[in-house]
């Protein structure tokens, strides 16, 4: 619902990474290469938001802040990563 609302002020582009790994890799190793993958679609110039259960909570108006500040200073492209 929510992504509806903001395709029309803001380009939208949802990426999952599907990536296979031998069995014989640690959670840590699996990690470790999910984060490379990621990592590797990043610009320098982008803004990264990263959601965790464990991470800090914001307000609705905390995290529009956020994101307004850094539209306004366009400063590169606002990523959120979803662990899972």
């Amino acid at each position: 619902e929510y992504l509806k609302r903001i395709k029309s002020s803001a380009e939208i582009e949802i990426v999952e990474f599907n990536l296979k790994f031998s069995k014989e890799l640690s959670d840590e190793e699996v990690k470790a290469k999910e984060a490379e993958a990621f990592f590797k679609k990043l610009k320098p110039t982008d803004y990264l938001i990263c959601l965790s259960e464990e991470g800090r909570e914001f307000t609705s108006i905390e995290l529009h802040k956020i994101i307004f500040t850094r539209f306004t200073q366009r400063a590169g492209v606002i990523n959120f990563a979803i662990g899972g």
